[in-house]
């Protein structure tokens, strides 16, 4: 009782949590994490990679986490292309028309078992249709095998990092379930007391999380620096030149850009920032293997998003109208340095403030429509219910060659869409507050959106980041088809000499660097120093 008295009064009194025993702030030698391990020279070569490894253990959760996680992963893989194999081929979608969803006789069953499948699959479909279907699992069992090579290698590695973590951290897994990253990035920078792990010198917080984060803030850098042409050039009438990055661009992005551009001490390969014309070659190399590949994908992605969303749209069809940040968006709004986690969780928490500011502005056209479509839904559905209430057997009669059940699942999945645009909610038009709310957690507020969160520009941008699910999707089997035009056309011409100013993008964004003595060559804005330009004092970032 005194136990507990004691920790509310602390607690109002706004007290700071104390520091953990095994993990003291005062002292700077590493303590006895194991059992008086002596100084050891554990110098690695790749710690870039290292501490990378490191941080998926942590964010995975241990080992076994880790190990199932992949399995699992891997196995709906597979029945993902085992299943979408059955539907293309093994379904005889047109006997399943004819025998089992026109209208019959009464009382007349049909055994799906029996009529809709084919019992030779390879004899029922055109020799082309076999070859397209044949060839989509071959490249899906191919991608398959190399995800299963991928995981034997990546549990080598995981099994050298669970041994660090155990052994020279003195961390369990059962630990490193509760344990923040915070904690554990302590540790790694307290265990250089007695293992040495950079060759130079020790290294800090910061030093950890830039090696954890160096492509990644390349790829932040070059985006603020608007350096890259995400969008397709000539479709502007069409497209509006609006700007996309899918989880298809980024892949390629890491393929043909971020990968390639570090040599083995983590400088920029000097052929890479000279010779334009292979930037420009592995380009239009990727925009080919993504344009052969690109119905396979497209297939995938379709069957893919129908067996992991069809269940949640049956139960939950107002979904269709919710709204979440768009990758662009993710990449947009993270910070230099900032860990996946950490940006997980401010736009997680930037959500409701999200909502609130899109809220503002109301599409009377789309309330209007919408209440029109719940009014006609709702009175066929109140008509149905009460036919139904009056003989339980109409639910069976056919009407317009569906039954009645089925009348009643239309209505009812129309009506909850067309709920889910209606905005009854009074709302307080004060768009410069649900934009300070919602800058609290985005962190994001470019010069020319202040004072303005109430015209249509700001609205429209808010809008293209945080938008419909439905819109995100259909954005992601568009870059499909678009990542190659994108690989061909946009990005070499950036990649190329500009004609004004005479510098290509990827050299413009090399003014952004800076070497740094112990992490290489690092984004700009991580360091901030201040030098003299001109007549003024100007503050720049390093």
């Amino acid at each position: 009782m005194q136990m507990s008295r004691r920790y509310e009064q602390e607690l109002s009194a706004g007290c700071q949590y104390e520091p953990l025993p095994s993990l003291p702030e005062t002292e700077h030698h590493l303590p006895n994490l194991v059992g008086g391990e002596s100084y050891e020279w554990a110098a690695i070569d790749n710690l870039d990679t290292f501490f990378a490894r490191i941080y998926r253990y942590w964010h995975d959760k241990g080992l076994v986490t880790i190990l199932i996680g992949r399995l699992l992963n891997l196995t709906a893989l597979a029945f993902t292309i085992i299943f979408s194999g059955f539907l293309l081929l093994a379904v005889n979608w047109q006997a399943l028309h004819d025998d089992c969803l026109l209208p019959h006789e009464p009382h007349k069953s049909c055994d799906l078992l029996a009529v809709a499948i084919h019992k030779h699959p390879w004899e029922a479909h055109s020799k082309a249709l076999v070859g397209l279907v044949g060839l989509y699992l071959v490249l899906c069992g191919v991608y398959w095998v190399w995800s299963a090579v991928q995981l034997v290698c990546e549990m080598r590695d995981v099994l050298d990092v669970k041994h660090f973590i155990n052994n020279k951290l003195g961390i369990s897994d059962r630990q490193i379930r509760m344990m923040t990253w915070s904690e554990l990035l302590h540790r790694l920078v307290l265990v250089q007391g007695t293992t040495r792990l950079c060759a130079v010198r020790d290294l800090d917080e910061l030093d950890i999380v830039g090696r954890i984060m160096r492509k990644e803030n390349y790829l932040i850098g070059m985006l603020n620096s608007g350096v890259l042409a995400l969008y397709v050039r000539g479709c502007s009438p069409v497209l509006g030149r609006r700007f996309m990055l899918t989880k298809t661009l980024e892949w390629n992005l890491y393929l043909c850009i971020l990968d390639p551009v570090f040599d083995e001490h983590f400088h920029i390969r000097q052929e890479f920032l000279l010779d334009e014309g292979r930037l420009r070659k592995r380009l239009v190399a990727a925009a080919a293997v993504n344009l052969v590949l690109s119905p396979f994908l497209l297939m995938f992605l379709v069957i893919y998003f129908f067996m992991k969303h069809a269940e949640r749209f049956y139960h939950s069809p107002g979904s269709l109208g919710s709204r979440r940040w768009s990758s662009l968006a993710r990449w947009r709004l993270r910070e230099l340095n900032e860990l996946p986690h950490y940006v997980q969780h401010r736009l997680d928490a930037s959500y409701e403030a999200a909502v609130k500011y899109v809220g503002q502005f109301p599409s009377p056209l789309a309330s209007q429509i919408a209440k029109f479509v719940s009014f006609i839904a709702g009175s066929f559905a109140a008509l149905l219910l009460g036919l139904s209430l009056l003989d339980e057997n109409l639910l069976e009669v056919p009407l317009g060659g569906r039954n009645v059940v089925w009348w009643l699942a239309l209505t009812g999945v129309l009506l909850t869409i067309s709920r889910s645009f209606i905005n009854d909610t009074p709302v307080a038009f004060d768009p410069e507050r649900a934009m300070a709310e919602l800058v609290l957690h985005t962190h994001y507020l470019p010069r020319h959106w202040r004072g303005r969160a109430h015209t249509a520009e700001v609205q429209q941008a808010v809008n293209s980041m945080f938008t419909y699910k439905v819109l995100l999707f259909l954005e992601e089997l568009a870059s499909v088809v678009l990542t190659p035009f994108i690989l061909a056309y946009s990005l070499p011409r950036c990649a190329g000499r500009l004609a004004a100013s005479g510098f290509s993008c990827i050299t413009r964004f090399y003014a952004y660097l800076v070497l740094d003595p112990f992490l290489s060559l690092v984004v700009s804005y991580l360091r901030l120093q201040f030098v003299f330009e001109s007549t003024f004092l100007k503050a720049q970032w390093y």
